[in-house]
C-alpha cells in the first residue's frame, strides 16, 4: 500500500483523578461516576485498579481533528458527571500529596489478581496516563516504521542523554504531541 493510501487510526485513553474539589484529595468514588454515566458514556467510561481514577477512551478515529473532538467531549462529560456527586476531575501524571495506601481497589477478578502476584508494588502504582493508539493495517509496515522510526521513548532516551536536561525532554514531547494534532505551541517553562 503506498504511502499516500495509507490509512491511520487513533486511539486515545485517559485516565483521570477523582478529586474532592475542597480537600483536594483523591476519592475513591468510581462506582458512583460509572453508575452515573454508563448510560451517557456507555464503554467509553472504565473504572482502574484504584476506584480514586477513572479512564475515558475515544473511539476509533480516523483523524487526529476526530480525535481531538471526541477527547474534549468526553472530558466535558466526565467533568460534568463528576460534579453531580460534588467532585472534580484532575488529569496530572501522579497526585501531588494523597497517599497510595489510601486508596481503594476496584473490586475485579484482574486487579485482585495483579495485587496478589505484585503486592504492594501494584498498589503503590497510582498513576494516571494518556496513553494514544496508532492502528497501522499492515503489521509488517507497522514493525518496519517502528524498527525505522523508533518509539517516542527512544527519541526521549536520546534527548536526555545528549542534553541531561529534563525540559528539553519535555518540549520535544510537547512539540511532537502538537505536531501531530497541527497545532502551535510554545515549550514547557
Amino acid at each position: 500500500m503506498s504511502a499516500k493510501n495509507h490509512v491511520f487510526t487513533l486511539g486515545i485513553e485517559e485516565e483521570f483523578q477523582i478529586v474532592d474539589p475542597e480537600t483536594r484529595e483523591l476519592r475513591s468514588h468510581i462506582q458512583q461516576i460509572l453508575a452515573g454515566g454508563k448510560t451517557i458514556l456507555k464503554e467509553r467510561l472504565k473504572p482502574e485498579m484504584h476506584q480514586s481514577v477513572v479512564e475515558l477512551g475515544t473511539e476509533i478515529c480516523n483523524d487526529a481533528r476526530c480525535a481531538r473532538q471526541q477527547v474534549v467531549d468526553l472530558r466535558s462529560e466526565l467533568a460534568a458527571l463528576a460534579a453531580r456527586d460534588g467532585l472534580k476531575i484532575a488529569s496530572a501524571g501522579t497526585h501531588q500529596f494523597s497517599q497510595w495506601m489510601d486508596q481503594l481497589i476496584t473490586v475485579h477478578e484482574r486487579y485482585a489478581s495483579i495485587v496478589k502476584d505484585m503486592q504492594q508494588i501494584a498498589r503503590a502504582n497510582l498513576i494516571f496516563g494518556l496513553h494514544v493508539h496508532v492502528g497501522i493495517p499492515d503489521r509488517e509496515e507497522a514493525i518496519e516504521r517502528i524498527m525505522r522510526e523508533g518509539t517516542g521513548a527512544d527519541r526521549q532516551l536520546r534527548i536526555w542523554e545528549q542534553t541531561k536536561d529534563m525540559k528539553v525532554v519535555v518540549d520535544q514531547i510537547v512539540a511532537e504531541t502538537y505536531e501531530g494534532l497541527n497545532v502551535e505551541v510554545g515549550h514547557a517553562g
